[in-house]
């Protein structure tokens, strides 16, 4: 364990945990609904998704950088000037707006 860990620390990390293994359960109703399905075109769905989220997901990860070089905090939103800047401020209610939808997203097949 390292020495920085705390029950804070730990209980900050869960969500990213929970929701690393919650979207496996979405592969259920997937497979369900695929016709004449193989495990080969079980991969090949699990492999599309995972290079679809790797695509999508890259440029959230690189644009910080190239924008703000090393100095880029860990939350990256928190190096935009929020208060003088509305197209900003639209982000993150859009981004909220999205956070409070993916809660269904993830609890209906656990409902199923």
């Amino acid at each position: 364990i390292p020495t920085e860990a705390s029950f804070t620390n730990v209980l900050a990390k869960l969500p990213v945990f929970i929701f690393a293994f919650t979207c496996h359960e979405n592969m259920f109703p997937c497979a369900t609904d695929m016709k004449d399905r193989t495990q080969k075109k079980l991969d090949i769905v699990a492999v599309s998704a995972e290079l679809t989220g790797f695509i999508i997901f890259l440029p959230a990860v690189i644009f910080p950088y190239l924008t703000f070089g090393f100095h880029v905090e860990p939350n990256y939103l928190q190096n935009i000037d929020f208060q003088n800047n509305i197209p900003v401020q639209i982000g993150y209610v859009a981004l909220s707006i999205g956070v409070l939808c993916s809660y269904a997203l993830q609890v209906v097949p656990i409902v199923r």
